[in-house]
């Protein structure tokens, strides 16, 4: 279920930050490598210092499910940016067959994080594969190591705003 997507050359990509309703530390990506109609790419160096590693730096598998809704946002906040639109807030309803194969990320690990939009529900509903793998260099004819995969449920209402202001039924 490798989530893949092509690097798109000289693409001159805004910082991730700008492309996340995230603030400060809890920008986990680094730098993107791709986005297009329906997937999305980026780089991250692991850091020992965020909100959600453990005491010794690492970052628990559990918070690959983390990366994964940032690259997500990411795409969405790019695609809102191409249409004029401010990066707005998603939400993340669930996720199916999470399988991570490591126990944890290790500090200073470059790891890949990619998306693959493969269900449009028309309706603000969107299901995503998503995979982390390590990070390899372009020349490296090798595929890379694949350490976590999901799919993602996610929906961006019309309106967070509206959204949000709502009465349960």
């Amino acid at each position: 279920m490798m989530a893949a997507v092509q690097s798109q050359g000289s693409v001159s990509w805004p910082p991730v930050a700008s492309l996340l309703p995230h603030h400060g530390n809890m920008v986990l990506l680094d730098e993107m490598l791709a986005c297009d109609e329906q997937s999305a790419a980026a780089l991250l160096c692991v850091k020992p210092d965020t909100p959600l590693s453990h005491a010794d730096g690492r970052l628990p598998a559990s918070a690959g499910i983390e990366l994964m809704g940032q690259i997500v946002a990411a795409w969405a906040g790019w695609h809102a940016l191409q249409q004029g639109q401010p990066v707005a807030l998603g939400f993340l309803l669930g996720t199916r067959r999470y399988a991570c194969r490591v126990p944890a990320f290790r500090p200073g690990e470059r790891l890949r994080v990619s998306c693959v939009r493969t269900l449009d529900g028309g309706n603000g509903m969107s299901v995503f594969e998503c995979a982390i793998a390590m990070a390899i260099e372009p020349s490296d004819s090798a595929a890379p190591t694949v350490l976590a995969e999901a799919r993602l449920n996610v929906f961006k209402p019309p309106s967070v705003g509206e959204y949000l202001q709502e009465s349960p039924p």
